[in-house]
């Protein structure tokens, strides 16, 4: 059995937001979608963001949900990149 590994690009997110509850971030750039389930927002330093690394535990209504607060709730105009997380697969 061998192990393969694939990684999903890197991608800039313009517009971020929080919703009401801060373990919601949302992008106007486009909706998270399942397949970024397990990803990392990687949110830059901007006024009413908490910068750092934020895995996505689930998607809920095109949100990301992230396991701790990123940023004061209805807060806009963030930036960050979604990264990939490397995943093994059995071949």
């Amino acid at each position: 059995m061998m192990l393969g590994m694939t990684q999903r690009s890197t991608e800039y997110l313009e517009v971020l937001s929080i919703g009401k509850n801060p373990t919601r971030v949302f992008c106007k750039d486009r909706p998270f979608v399942p397949e970024d389930v397990s990803c990392t927002i990687h949110i830059m330093n901007t006024p009413g963001f908490y910068p750092g690394y934020y895995k996505i535990q689930e998607v809920e209504d095109g949100a990301a949900v992230v396991w701790l607060p990123a940023g004061e709730p209805g807060a806009t105009g963030g930036r960050g990149v979604l990264g990939g997380t490397i995943q093994f697969n059995r071949r």
